[in-house]
C-alpha cells in the first residue's frame, strides 16, 4: 500500500500542475474534485457503514482535519503549485515526515530526541537550499514555496489529528465525514471561479490530469488511512520519504522541468534529514 501510495502521489505533482497550467483555475480545479470525491466517499462509507454518524465529542478532531487538512491544504497546495513548479513542490514536501513527527511530540504522543530536532533544522536548511535555486533556475518564487510549506504543514495536521478517529471508526466512514467536513467550506470558497467562464479552454489533457487527481484522490485516501492507523502518522510519513524525490523526477521527465545544482543539493540535505529523523528514537509514548 505504501508503494502504490508513494507512485501515486509522485505523478499527482506533474498531473496537478500541467492541468493548473492549461485551462484550470486552482480554487475550481480543488472545488469540483473534492466535490465529486466527497460524493464517492459518501457512497461507499453508506453501502459499508450504513452511517455517517461522529459522537458530538469527536469534532474537535474532526474540524481541524477537514478546514486544515482539506480546505487550506487545498488552497496553498494548488495556488503553489501553479506559481512554482512541479519539482519544486515536490522536493518541499520531503519537509513532511519532520512535521508529522514534531506535531506528535507536541501533542505528547511520543518523545523526540536531539536527533529528530536536529533533523528539523537540517531539514528547513535543505529548503531554503531549494528555494535559493529556485530563482536562479525554475520560473517559481518565493510565494509558490512558501504556500508549499503551508501545504506541507496542513497535511502533517490532518495526518495527525484523524488518528484518535481512527481508533474509534472505521477508515470508510472517517474518510468520508472528513471529506465532507472540508468539502463544504472549499466548495464556498471554490465558488466563483467553479461558475467562471473559462471551461471551454481547459484542454483535453487538462481534463486527463483532472481524472487522475480524482481517482487517485479516492484511492490514496484510503490507503493512506489505513496505513497511518496501522504504523503511525510519523512513521507512515517516513516510509514514503521517497515521494518527494520520485514525484520531482517525474516532473524533469514529463514535463521537462529542470533542477539547478542548488536544488539538487537541498534534495540531498532534506533527504539526509529524513534518514536522520527515521533513525530509531528513544523513550516513544504511545498515543493515549
Amino acid at each position: 500500500m505504501l508503494i502504490a501510495v508513494v507512485l501515486l502521489w509522485s505523478f499527482g505533482y506533474s498531473s496537478a500542475r500541467y492541468s493548473l497550467t492549461h485551462g484550470w483555475e486552482p480554487l475550481q480545479f480543488s472545488g469540483v474534485r473534492f466535490i465529486l470525491g466527497a460524493l464517492i466517499f459518501s457512497v461507499v462509507a453508506l453501502v459499508k457503514e450504513r452511517s455517517l454518524r461522529i459522537d458530538r465529542g469527536d469534532l474537535i478532531y474532526l474540524l481541524p482535519a477537514g478546514l486544515l487538512g482539506i480546505v487550506v491544504n487545498q488552497i496553498t497546495f494548488n495556488i503553489g503549485l501553479s506559481l512554482t513548479t512541479a519539482a519544486t513542490v515536490a522536493l518541499i514536501f520531503g519537509t513532511l515526515p519532520v512535521f508529522a513527527a514534531v506535531l506528535t511530540s507536541l501533542l505528547g504522543w511520543e518523545r523526540l530526541g536531539v536527533r529528530h530536532w536536529v533533523a528539523t533544522g537540517v531539514s528547513f536548511a535543505g529548503v531554503a537550499l531549494v528555494a535559493v535555486g529556485t530563482d536562479a533556475d525554475l520560473s517559481g518564487g518565493l510565494g509558490g514555496i512558501l504556500l508549499a510549506l503551508g501545504a506541507v504543514l496542513t497535511f502533517a495536521i490532518f495526518s495527525v489529528s484523524v488518528l484518535p478517529l481512527m481508533r474509534k471508526y472505521s477508515v470508510y466512514r472517517v474518510t468520508a465525514v472528513v471529506t465532507i467536513a472540508g468539502t463544504v467550506p472549499l466548495a464556498l470558497i471554490s465558488l466563483p471561479q467553479m461558475l467562471g467562464d473559462n471551461w471551454a479552454e481547459i484542454e483535453p489533457l487538462a481534463w486527463g490530469g483532472f481524472v487522475y487527481q480524482l481517482l487517485m484522490f479516492v484511492g490514496t485516501s484510503y490507503l493512506w488511512f489505513v496505513v497511518i492507523n496501522r504504523v503511525g502518522a510519523s512513521h507512515a510519513t517516513i516510509w514514503v520519504n521517497m515521494q518527494p524525490f520520485v514525484g520531482a523526477v517525474f516532473a524533469v521527465i514529463i514535463l521537462s522541468e529542470t533542477l539547478g545544482s542548488l536544488q539538487i543539493a537541498g534534495a540531498i540535505v532534506i533527504a539526509f534529514s529524513i534518514v536522520l529523523a527515521s533513525w530509531r528514537r528513544l523513550g516513544q509514548v504511545p498515543a493515549a
